[in-house]
């Protein structure tokens, strides 16, 4: 049984291989490929989509280092972060005293 599953599957494995020699099938799924990537190349080329991302992204990064700069962002973050470590750890420490 499990040959003629095999049989099965060899023959249509056969017969699609059969139409695609007929039909050109992955060919022109290549050429389909091939073409839409030549139009997004030139889209590109063209509108230099590419290059408005990679300026917005830079701007993005800029805006955030200035904002980052005037508010002291990161500092507070860490600091914030250090403030919650220190009360857990300091609730922990209470925690464990009460109970001796």
């Amino acid at each position: 049984m499990m040959s003629a599953g095999f049989d099965l599957k060899e023959g249509a494995l056969s017969k699609a291989i059969d139409f695609d020699k007929e039909h050109g099938v992955l060919d022109q799924l290549k050429d389909a490929g091939d073409s839409f990537t030549k139009q997004v190349d030139e889209f590109d080329n063209n509108y230099a989509v590419s290059d408005s991302l990679g300026k917005f992204g830079k701007d993005i990064e800029d805006q955030f280092s200035q904002f980052n700069e005037k508010y002291e962002l990161s500092r507070k973050v860490n600091e914030a972060g250090y403030n919650v470590v220190d009360f857990l750890s300091q609730s922990y420490q209470k925690l464990t005293q009460s109970d001796v």
